[in-house]
C-alpha cells in the first residue's frame, strides 16, 4: 500500500508542477499529522490482530507526499537561447533550414523497429550554420533517431536537425511534446548518419553488450532462412527489434503475441533463475558456507546483465527490481508476496524516474503482470472443468495426460484474457487498437514464443563463445520463430481480429474496472485460492453483466448523439507532405478522402521502408473521432503522397467502396490499391462528373475531371475535384488539380461557389490561380502541406494570392483543421495550435 502511495503521487507530481506538488505535498503531511495524532489519543484496541488503518492513512499519505516531492525534483526542460534563435529562423524560412553541427553526450539509448533512438545531452552547438562550436548553456536534452551502434556514455559529434518535439497534430495522436517534456527533453531531431564522429566511448560494458548484440543479430540473419525470423530471433534474444518490418510488427500486435517482443519479466526470471540455480549447485558441490544468499546474489546479477543486454527498457527494469527484492527477500530473513514486489518494484522506478510511470511500456507491464496474480485464477474459476491431475503424480494414461495438456492450454487462455481485460483500457487510450483474438491466439503460438525465448537468450552468450556448437540451437530457435509467424499471422487475418475503439471516457474506464473486477469475484476477497465467501461463477456473471451493458449503453449514446446532431464534420489531418480530409455525414456515415503517404512510393509490404501515415496518423485519429467504418474511401489521383496511407485503412476497416480513377500512376500505384482491395473484397468503382454520394440531409458530388480520365492530362489535371453540399455550406475538394483543370470548371456549367476551399496541389504555384478563386469565392482556404517540406508549399505567392481575395488561410503543417457545418453556418478551426 505505501508503494502504490508513493507510485501514485510520483506519477501525478509530473502533470501538477513544482508549485502544486509542493502544496499537495504539505496538505499530505498535515492529513498524516491528524491521523497520527487521532490514532495515538484512541484506547488500546482489545482485538491485538485488528489492522490499524488511521496510520496506515497516515503512513500512506507520508509516501504519496514524497512521491509528489520526488516528481517536483525532476527536472524541467532545459533550453539553450541560441537554439532557439535558430529554430525560430528556420520556422520563418520557407524549405527549412541546413543541420546544426554538435557535440553531445549519448544518456540512453533503445534499438526498436524504426531504428536507433537516443536521449543525448547537448555539451556544444554551432549558434549558426558555419560558425564555431560554442558550449551548450544549460542541460539540454534530445531526444535523436539516429543509426545504431551508438550506447549510453558515447560522446558523438554530428549533424543534427533539430526541432522542437510536436504537440498531438491529429486527433488520437500521441502528444509528444508533452511526452518528452516529463523526461525533461527540450528538443527532438535526427542525428545524420554521415560524417558522425565517435569521440570516445562510455562504460567498457555498454560496449561489449552493444557489439555482442550487433553480432547475435548478424549471425540471426546469416543462419534464420527468412528476414522475418531472424528479426524475430534477434527481438526474442538481444531485445535488437530493429529487424522487424511494419507488416510482422502489425501481425503481433493484431494477434495479441507482440508482448513476446517485450517480456522483459520472462528473460529476467529465466537468467536469474539459471544463474542461481547453476550457482547454488557449484556452491553446494564446494561446501561453501551461505551457498544460498551467495547463489541468491548471483541470479540478481545475471538478470542485471539480461536487462542491459535488452538495452535497459522500463519493464525490464521493473523485473530486474521485483528480481532484486525477491533474490535478497531471504537475505534479510523476508518474503515478499507476488503483488507487493510488483507494487514495490513500481515505486523503485519512481524513485529513479517520475517519467517512466507514463511509459505506455511500463503501463502495460505493470497492468499485464497485476492481471495474471489477480484477474487469471479468479477467471479461471468461471470455467467449471475437471482440473488436471493431482500434483506429483504422473500421468499414467493418454487420457490424464490429454486433461494435463487440456489444463495447461485453458490456463495459457485465460492468463491472455486476464492481461487482455486489465489492459484494454490503456490499448484503447494508447494505440487505439485491442486484440479480440489474443487470448485464443496466446493459448496456442504461446507455447512455442515461450520456448524459443530462452534458448534464443541462451544462444546469444553460446553463440558468442562457441560458435560452431550452436547451429542445431538456430535451427530450433529458426523453426520456433517460423511457428509462431505463421500462427500469428493467421490470427491476425481473422475476420474483426483487432478493435479499434476511441480513447475511453473517465466514466467508461471505471465502468471496465468495475466489469472485469464483479468477473473476478467483488465483492468477496481476490486471495490466490477459492475463497468460500466469494461470489459463484453465475452470481459473478450477472453482476459484471450490469457495468458492462451500462459501457454499451454510454458508447451507444456517444454515437446517437453524432449521429443525430445534424452536423456535418470535415476534418483535414495533418499526414506531413500529402493530403488526407475526412468527411462525417449527419447520421453516422464516414467517407476518407486520400490518405497521405511517402513521396518515394507505397509502403510495406507494397514497398520497403517507407513512412505510413495511414497506420501512423489517420487510422488513430478516425478511432479518436468514433469512426469504426468507411461507407467510402476516395483516392483523387494515383501519387504516393495520397495513396501511401491507403493499404493500411483498407485493410483495418470495413470499406463500402472505393472510387478512383483507371489511371495505374507512377509504380502501378492504382493497380496495387486495385489488388488490396479485392482482396479485402471492396468494390472499385470509377465515378463520372455529377455521381454523388448522399447521407443524413448532405451530400458528396463529383465535378471533375470531364470524361474520366484522359492520357492527354497530367495525373495532377486528372484528380476528382469533390463538392460536399449541407444546406447553404458547401465545400470544395480540388485534389491536386492545376491551372489547366481549374480553367476547365470555372468556364464550366457546375456551380463551383463554397465557403471553404481546400486548395489543389498543396498550394503550388501552379494552381489556386486567381480566375478559380474568383469562381469559388472561398472565405477559408486550407493548404494540406507538410511542415518545411523540400518544395515550399504553400507557395507565398499562392498564399498572398488567397488572403488577397480576403479568404482566411489554414495550413495542415503543424496541425489537422476541422470544419463544422450545422446547414446554414461553417465554422473552421485548427485542432491544435504550436
Amino acid at each position: 500500500m505505501l508503494a502504490l502511495a508513493f507510485a501514485a503521487g510520483a506519477y501525478c507530481g509530473l502533470d501538477l508542477g513544482p508549485r502544486w506538488c509542493g502544496a499537495g505535498a504539505a496538505a499530505l503531511l498535515l492529513a498524516a499529522l491528524g491521523l497520527g495524532l487521532r490514532r495515538r489519543g484512541e484506547a488500546p484496541l482489545a482485538d491485538e490482530d485488528a489492522t490499524p488503518w488511521p496510520a496506515l492513512l497516515a503512513l500512506a499519505a507520508v509516501s504519496a507526499a514524497l512521491g509528489l516531492l520526488r516528481a517536483s525534483a525532476a527536472p524541467p526542460p532545459s533550453t539553450d537561447p541560441a537554439l532557439e534563435v535558430w529554430l525560430d529562423d528556420a520556422a520563418a524560412a520557407r524549405g527549412g533550414r541546413e543541420p546544426l553541427l554538435v557535440e553531445a553526450t549519448v544518456e540512453s539509448s533503445d534499438l526498436g523497429p524504426a531504428g536507433s533512438r537516443l536521449v543525448a545531452r547537448l555539451t556544444a552547438r554551432e549558434p549558426r550554420p558555419l560558425a564555431p562550436l560554442e558550449a551548450a548553456q544549460g542541460a539540454v536534452r534530445a531526444a535523436l533517431a539516429a543509426p545504431p551502434g551508438l550506447h549510453a556514455g558515447d560522446r558523438v559529434r554530428g549533424l543534427v536537425h533539430l526541432h522542437r518535439p510536436e504537440p498531438a497534430r491529429n486527433p488520437g495522436q500521441d502528444d509528444q511534446r508533452a511526452r518528452l517534456a516529463r523526461r525533461g527533453i527540450a528538443y527532438a531531431g535526427t542525428l545524420d548518419a554521415q560524417d558522425l564522429q565517435v569521440l570516445s566511448r562510455g562504460g567498457p560494458l555498454d560496449g561489449a553488450l552493444d557489439r555482442l548484440r550487433a553480432r547475435f543479430s548478424a549471425r540471426c540473419r546469416d543462419l534464420c532462412t527468412t528476414p522475418q525470423r531472424a528479426a524475430l530471433v534477434a527481438a526474442l534474444g538481444a531485445g535488437d527489434r530493429s529487424g522487424l518490418d511494419p507488416a510482422t510488427d502489425e501481425s503481433l500486435a493484431a494477434s495479441g503475441l507482440v508482448h513476446l517482443l517485450a517480456s522483459a519479466g520472462l528473460h529476467l526470471a529465466a537468467a536469474a533463475w539459471l544463474g542461481r540455480a547453476l550457482s547454488l549447485w557449484l556452491l553446494q558441490r564446494l561446501r561453501v558456507r551461505r551457498a544460498g544468499a551467495f547463489a541468491a546474489l548471483a541470479g540478481l546479477a545475471c538478470a542485471g546483465v539480461q536487462a542491459a543486454l535488452l538495452g535497459g527498457p522500463w519493464p525490464a527494469l521493473r523485473a530486474s527490481a521485483a528480481a532484486a527484492i525477491f533474490l535478497c527477500g531471504p537475505l534479510l530473513e523476508r518474503r515478499a508476496d507476488s503483488l507487493t514486489l510488483l507494487a514495490t518494484s513500481a515505486a523503485a522506478c519512481a524513485l529513479w524516474d517520475p517519467s517512466a510511470l507514463h511509459e505506455p511500456a511500463l503501463q502495460l507491464s505493470l497492468l499485464g503482470v497485476l492481471g495474471l496474480l489477480v484477474a487469471a485464477p479468479r477467471l479461471r474459476e468461471l470455467l467449471p472443468l475437471r482440473g488436471p491431475p493431482d500434483p506429483g503424480t504422473r500421468p499414467r494414461s493418454a487420457a490424464s495426460l490429454a486433461r494435463l495438456l487440456s489444463e495447461e492450454l485453458t490456463r495459457l487462455f485465460f492468463a491472455s484474457l486476464a492481461a487482455t481485460l486489465c489492459c484494454a483500457p490503456l490499448l484503447a487510450a494508447t494505440f487505439h487498437r485491442v486484440s479480440l483474438v489474443a487470448p485464443l491466439a496466446n493459448a496456442v503460438a504461446l507455447g512455442p514464443g515461450l520456448a524459443a525465448l530462452p534458448l534464443a537468450s541462451l544462444l546469444v552468450v553460446l553463440d558468442a563463445a562457441l560458435p560452431k556448437l550452436t547451429l542445431p540451437l538456430f535451427w530450433v530457435c529458426d523453426g520456433l520463430a517460423g511457428l509462431v509467424l505463421s500462427l500469428s499471422a493467421w490470427f491476425a487475418a481473422l475476420p474483426f481480429a483487432v478493435v479499434r475503439p476511441a480513447a475511453p471516457t473517465l466514466l467508461q474506464a471505471l465502468l471496465w474496472c468495475l466489469f472485469v473486477l464483479l468477473l473476478c469475484g467483488l465483492p468477496g476477497p481476490l486471495t490466490p485460492r477459492p475463497h468460500p465467501s466469494r461470489p459463484r461463477p453465475r452470481s459473478r456473471v450477472l453482476r459484471a453483466a450490469l457495468p458492462a451493458l451500462l459501457l454499451l449503453l454510454t458508447l451507444k449514446a456517444q454515437e446517437a448523439r453524432a449521429a443525430s446532431g445534424g452536423v456535418l464534420r470535415v476534418t483535414f489531418f495533418s499526414v506531413g507532405q500529402g493530403d488526407s480530409a475526412l468527411v462525417q455525414f449527419p447520421g453516422g456515415a464516414a467517407v476518407l478522402i486520400d490518405a497521405g503517404g511517402d513521396l518515394r512510393g507505397l509502403p510495406a509490404p507494397l514497398g520497403v521502408g517507407l513512412r505510413d501515415p495511414g497506420a501512423r496518423d489517420v487510422l488513430p485519429a478516425l478511432a479518436a473521432l468514433g469512426v469504426s467504418r468507411l461507407e467510402l474511401v476516395v483516392l483523387t489521383h494515383p501519387h504516393p503522397d495520397h495513396a501511401g496511407g491507403l493499404p493500411s485503412v483498407l485493410r483495418a476497416l470495413p470499406v463500402g467502396a472505393l472510387w478512383m480513377t483507371s489511371e495505374p500512376g507512377p509504380g502501378d500505384i492504382g493497380g496495387k490499391l486495385r489488388g488490396v482491395a479485392r482482396e479485402r473484397g471492396i468494390p472499385v468503382h470509377e465515378p463520372a462528373p455529377g455521381e454523388r454520394f448522399s447521407s443524413g440531409g448532405a451530400s458528396l458530388e463529383v465535378l471533375a475531371p470531364d470524361p474520366r480520365w484522359s492520357p492527354e492530362r497530367s495525373t495532377n489535371d486528372n484528380s476528382l475535384v469533390l463538392r460536399v453540399d449541407h444546406g447553404a455550406v458547401s465545400l470544395l475538394l480540388a485534389g491536386d488539380a492545376e491551372a489547366l483543370a481549374e480553367a476547365a470548371l470555372a468556364h464550366g456549367p457546375r456551380r463551383l461557389r463554397a465557403q471553404l476551399l481546400k486548395a489543389g496541389h498543396h498550394g503550388s504555384r501552379t494552381s489556386t490561380t486567381e480566375a478559380f478563386l474568383r469562381a469559388v469565392s472561398p472565405e477559408v482556404v486550407v493548404f494540406s502541406a507538410g511542415l518545411q517540406n523540400p518544395f515550399g508549399f504553400p507557395h507565398p505567392e499562392v498564399v498572398a494570392r488567397a488572403s488577397a481575395a480576403g479568404a482566411r488561410v489554414l495550413t495542415t503543417e503543424r496541425s489537422a483543421a476541422q470544419a463544422e457545418s450545422d446547414g446554414a453556418t461553417l465554422r473552421v478551426w485548427s485542432y491544435a495550435s504550436d
